[in-house]
């Protein structure tokens, strides 16, 4: 089961994620420490205004004005070229941050089993590589190494300096702060809970776009754009909406701050004339206290927008390291096995279940098939053949009882050698974007030409891949649209050849093409890879019937097992899909 982290606070939170920051600590390093010496400069300038007022144009000394004045330049493009140099390198901190979190992510996920993926839905996977790891990227680079570094100094630096020119002035301000804080911490927390809902909105309008658009020609044929289109509008609507909550929320906080900042400004301004007026302060240290005023009221607006950054990306954190952190349900045990010594299998009393609190799929289920035998498996619909031949990649693990290839338990093996000794043909058959060769080479990426050549004959795949005009380098569109599907099981079929396995499965994978076809496709296995163990299943008996050992599965059990005319004497199941099959032929031969 996939472990969902739980976070005591921001602080477990933010120490676990900032850990993937990896070898662009340099530059993240580099740009903090290029803020804070930018923001000494700035914090330089007021002083420098004030003495060129008092000390120059007050005393009319030029060379107070030009001393002072030229330090006053000296420090602006000083903190210019820093803040240029600050921004170029958490640019570069936090697209190599963003680099490393996907990276990551798409490492773990391809270790993950079929539970993790059933835990973890494809959009929602895509949602968190993409939409959040964009939102983390932008909370690092603009929050954590330039807002959230320069606006407390700013606001901290800033107070200082008035407390000692005037700690009346400064307390004014201070006095403005806490109950600021408080409203913003209402708003903050109120628009968090509203981005939570905001992401799995995402990830529900990534599976509505990735449903249609790998469907679109289904949707095309039935006529259904208009419901397909009203579905896609709801969730658009849904997401507007919360996400209109949650940003005029925290657009709130901005208005706060400037009429809390200017207020205190205000009476800053009033008192601090009747000072200047009075005697008790010169006019270049009001001015300098205005200035350091204002910068303060900029970093509260600036803390502000960098704590909203971080709000709005907090409940994407969480969801990255749910994927970086699930627990793999699937692992390989130390010092496994490396080789597969043949393809025997045996499965002994196997149960079964996809969750715990689920009734058993596979039950009590009992096989020996002897390395090299040819096997076919039938049975209706739903019975849980597909499941039983997954054990074998150990694409599930089972509940109970144990599966054995070579005589081990497929838990002893590591698990990129028991998968290179089983290849598997999934109904639902997967072509890549790409040439056919590159498609093929997924089977074995040293093939030479001769050996993809003989792989394509043995299934049938040479005669159409001739006669495209650019032959095994003919690109594949997305998802092989621009094939059929008896042109897609054949390449299939190919892939898996190429591997050479001690075990092929073939579940399904010749129904699109035709039965003479299918034959000689059957007929070549023996030819290329007789020692391998062939595991047909299909729901045609014509396809199976000269198999040397057919298995009948029936509502989660083996009904039978025996050859074709073994189980017509005895399976009663395994005859009345025979006899009806036989009906069926019968009355399309009369019909024609």
């Amino acid at each position: 089961m996939l472990r969902l982290i739980r976070f005591e606070g921001s602080d477990g939170l933010l120490k676990q994620l900032f850990r993937y920051v990896g070898v662009y600590k340099k530059e993240s390093i580099r740009a903090i420490v290029t803020v804070l010496f930018e923001i000494g400069l700035e914090m330089s300038i007021p002083l420098l205004m004030a003495m060129v007022i008092d000390r120059g144009v007050a005393t009319q000394d030029r060379g107070n004005i030009f001393l002072f004045g030229g330090l006053m330049i000296l420090a602006a493009m000083t903190a210019l070229i820093l803040g240029t140099r600050s921004g170029r390198d958490s640019a570069l901190a936090s697209a190599g941050f963003a680099k490393n979190l996907r990276q990551v992510m798409f490492h773990q996920a391809q270790d993950f089993s079929h539970e993790n993926m059933d835990e973890f839905s494809r959009s929602s996977l895509v949602s968190r590589m993409t939409t959040d790891v964009t939102n983390v990227q932008m909370m690092y680079q603009v929050a954590f190494l330039r807002v959230l570094v320069r606006s407390p100094l700013m606001v901290l630096v800033s107070f200082m300096i008035v407390l000692t020119m005037n700690p009346w002035l400064a307390f004014i301000f201070l006095f403005a702060v806490p109950p600021l804080g408080l409203i913003m911490f209402v708003f903050i927390t109120k628009a968090h809970d509203i981005y939570k809902k905001i992401f799995k909105h995402y990830d529900h309008l990534n599976n509505v776009v990735s449903e249609n658009l790998s469907a679109i020609r289904v949707v095309k044929a039935n006529g259904t754009a208009g419901s397909e289109v009203k579905k896609f509008t709801k969730i658009t609507e849904d997401l507007y909406t919360d996400f209109v909550k949650a940003e005029s929320l925290l657009a709130l906080n901005m208005p706060i701050a400037q009429a809390t900042i200017y207020a205190c400004i205000l009476v800053i301004s009033f008192l601090g004339a009747r000072s200047v007026v009075s005697g008790e302060m010169l006019t270049g240290e009001l001015m300098s206290i205005l200035t350091y005023t204002f910068q303060m009221l900029m970093g509260v607006m600036l803390l502000s927008f960098g704590v909203t950054l971080y709000v709005s990306a907090r409940p994407a954190i969480a969801r990255i390291l749910e994927v970086i952190h699930a627990d793999v349900t699937l692992v390989s045990k130390e010092n496994a096995v490396t080789t597969v010594k043949d393809g025997s299998l045996v499965f002994d009393q196997v149960y079964f279940k996809y969750h715990q609190d689920e009734k058993f799929v596979l039950e009590g289920i009992n096989l020996s098939i002897p390395h090299g035998a040819k096997v076919g498996m039938i049975g209706a619909s739903g019975a849980s053949k597909t499941t039983l031949v997954s054990l074998l990649s150990r694409l599930y693990d089972v509940t109970e009882g144990s599966v054995q290839i070579g005589g081990v338990d497929v838990r002893e093996y590591e698990l990129k050698a028991l998968r290179r000794a089983v290849s598997v043909v999934l109904q639902k058959n997967v072509l890549f974007s790409g040439s056919i060769r590159d498609n093929l080479l997924f089977g074995n990426v040293h093939a030479t030409d001769e050996a993809l050549i003989r792989v394509c004959e043995v299934a049938g795949a040479m005669e159409f891949i001739e006669q495209l005009p650019a032959g095994f380098e003919t690109r594949i569109d997305e998802l092989g649209t621009n094939l059929s599907g008896g042109q897609k099981q054949r390449l299939c079929i190919a892939r898996a050849l190429l591997a050479r396995p001690k075990v092929l499965v073939l579940d399904d994978s010749t129904s699109a093409v035709d039965v003479k076809t299918e034959s000689d496709i059957f007929a070549g296995f023996d030819q290329f890879n007789s020692d391998a163990t062939v595991i047909v299943i299909s729901a045609r008996v014509s396809s199976i019937k000269d198999m040397d050992m057919i298995i009948v599965v029936d509502d989660h059990h083996i009904d039978g097992v025996g050859t074709h005319d073994e189980l017509l004497a005895c399976s009663t199941i395994y005859r009345q899909i025979y006899e009806m099959q036989q009906e069926m032929e019968v009355d399309v031969a009369h019909e024609e």
